[in-house]
């Protein structure tokens, strides 16, 4: 019998563990050598800069891989995270996110700062609520700091970023400069920069601004002066700077709720600065200029309508940093092209309207060329930065391929295909052949991509986010010609956009083995001739990682290997039974690099 003491001390271990996180929510990162796929559930608190880490960081190949239906590990799963949002109707049961957590803040010490503002003296990292008496601008700024180094953020009551700032005053202090509404709660959190301490002064004071006209015009500005702008006109607006002189002067541009929603510096290809944005008329918005570094100086602000492109297409010149308002009248793949560069080197950018990139070009010898799939209807502000102030350039906007956009709720053919939608969508497919299928995305410039399928009950049975080739998703799965199941078509986060969707049957390797270029994250069923031991291998990769993955027909995971082969290359050899299909999955943990060859052998 074990004594009670040992087992009290093991209970005791075991729940400091679980408490510090040690154990129990391992979010399903397996090792190289194995796998762990969860088909069901999902945690949407990811955060998108994740996909984009080390390698070390992404080698479990659940978090990024393909979702395998039916998949088991050698050990024991790791407790599931929650069901994502779903945004459909097809599938009941949605579910929503909860409000962030708000920030602790300390109230401030009575008659320090009211509505009206004041000064505080601050000793060591705190935080302060404060609600403002008044709209507009407001300004907080560090002073008396010593030798300490402060920096400043701003959250609303929900705890949701403002602005931040560290230096952006005299010498090491800050200073935040944005929009407040009236009887909002904020919360400002003073601390220090690295593992620094010590005390400074915190003002916080209302500004007058001056006002610019609802059609926009051109201004003298000496020093920081500060203005508010309610555009007449919904569509794109430049800000930029010119006769600058000596100074270097840093555009911001404030939402009315004091969000930061641009800035830049050096965007006229000299010590200007050049914003485009997409506004609403009536709104109120808010510019700025801070000096770069501890400067001052003099320059003129600029503010217009960006030239509209004709809806289908067209061209247009310019002799210096612009931006173009383009609204498609038909959605298809679209080419963007800056020709006549006359040594300018552009750069070239497509942005959405809630400014959300789609590609960023840069110059070369011949110019700047790019494509997207663009949707009729929708704005897009085309973005053209120079390098030099001095030189023109022309911008080119035409048709490539118009595109039917697969309506949602649609039924897709029963032998699949591929089709372009608009995310969140959902859609009903009956397939023609049991058997393994394949259902991905592709060209998803608008969006992070994920996917979810359901049964004929309303069941979950697979979901997966980032499985393919890179933000890509990827299911694999078995599925039966007798059910009809739902696909649900979604984008990360909320957003919506355009994709391709394909729905097909897996290529298949030869009965006999053989040899096959595989060019980034690809699935094929494998029916061995022969019993016996066969040998999967990948050779000719280049820099690329390629992993391999091997389910049985039900989609029971049976083997796989990362760096088994020489170098990167993988490498296994699996017992199979002649006449069984297997699914073989093929897909990389360097996404910049993804072909390889597959080797299928008998061993």
């Amino acid at each position: 019998m074990i004594p009670v003491g040992i087992v009290v001390l093991a209970a005791i271990v075991v729940l400091v563990l679980l408490l510090t996180g040690v154990i129990g929510n391992r979010g399903g990162s397996g090792g190289g050598g194995g796998s762990s796929a969860s088909t069901s559930t999902r945690n949407t608190s990811r955060n998108d800069e994740d996909d984009e880490g080390t390698e070390e960081s992404t080698r479990s190949p659940s978090s990024s891989g393909p979702s395998v239906t039916g998949a088991t590990t050698p050990s024991a799963p790791a407790p599931a995270p929650a069901s994502p949002t779903h945004s459909g109707g097809l599938i009941p049961g949605a579910t929503t996110s909860p409000e962030p957590a708000s920030p602790e803040g300390t109230p401030v010490p009575a008659g320090s700062l009211t509505g009206r503002g004041g000064s505080v003296r601050v000793e060591g990292e705190t935080q302060f609520r404060f609600t403002p008496d008044r709209s507009g601008l407001w300004r907080f700024e560090t002073s008396d700091n010593g030798d300490s180094d402060p920096v400043l953020t701003l959250y609303d009551s929900l705890g949701d970023f403002i602005s931040g700032d560290d230096d952006g005053g005299s010498g090491s202090n800050s200073l935040i400069i944005t929009m407040l509404q009236a009887g909002s709660e904020y919360i400002i959190s003073a601390e220090f920069w690295g593992s620094g301490d010590g005390s400074y002064t915190l003002t916080v004071s209302p500004m007058d601004a001056e006002t610019i006209p609802g059609g926009g015009g051109s201004m003298r500005v000496d020093d920081q002066t500060l203005f508010i702008f309610s555009p007449g006109q919904s569509g794109v607006w430049e800000f930029y700077t010119s006769d600058n002189g000596s100074s270097d002067p840093v555009l911001y541009l404030y939402g009315a709720n004091g969000s930061t929603l641009a800035e830049n510096d050096d965007g006229m290809g000299d010590r200007n600065s050049f914003i485009s944005y997409y506004l609403e008329a009536g709104r109120s918005y808010a510019v700025s200029a801070k000096f770069y570094g501890s400067g001052s100086g003099a320059y003129t602000l600029t503010v217009s309508r960006a030239e509209l492109i004709p809806r289908s297409g067209g061209s247009a010149s310019m002799s210096r940093s612009s931006a173009f308002e383009f609204t498609p009248d038909r959605t298809g793949e679209w080419e963007f092209s800056v020709n006549d560069t006359g040594g300018v080197y552009p750069m070239l950018y497509l942005i959405t309207e809630e400014y959300r990139w789609l590609f960023a070009g840069y110059y070369n010898d011949q110019g700047v060329v790019d494509t997207a799939i663009v949707n009729a209807g929708a704005t897009y502000i085309i973005l053209i930065l120079f390098s030099d102030p001095d030189g023109d350039c022309s911008l080119s906007v035409t048709l490539l391929n118009e595109i039917q956009i697969q309506q949602p709720g649609s039924q897709l053919p029963d032998g699949g295909g591929s089709f372009v939608v608009h995310a969140p969508s959902e859609f009903t497919f009956t397939p023609n052949r049991t058997g393994i299928w394949t259902i991905y995305t592709t060209d998803n410039p608008d969006c992070d991509p994920y996917l979810l399928l359901y049964d004929s009950r309303g069941t979950e049975i697979a979901y997966n986010d980032d499985g393919g080739v890179g933000t890509n998703a990827l299911i694999v799965i078995g599925l039966d010609r007798s059910e009809t199941y739902v696909i649900c078509a979604e984008c990360y986060g909320g957003a919506s956009g355009m994709y391709v969707l394909h729905v097909e049957e897996p290529p298949e390797l030869p009965a006999a083995g053989g040899s096959v270029r595989v060019d980034g994250a690809t699935t094929f069923t494998f029916t061995p001739g022969q019993s016996g031991t066969w040998v999967f291998e990948t050779t000719n990769c280049g820099e690329s990682d390629p992993y391999l993955e091997l389910y049985d027909a039900d989609g029971r995971f049976v083997f796989s290997d990362d760096d088994g082969g020489e170098g990167y290359n993988s490498l296994m050899a699996v017992p199979l039974n002649a006449g069984e299909t297997y699914s073989l999955q093929v897909y990389f943990y360097n996404r910049s690099e993804t072909h390889c060859t597959l080797n299928v052998t008998r061993g």
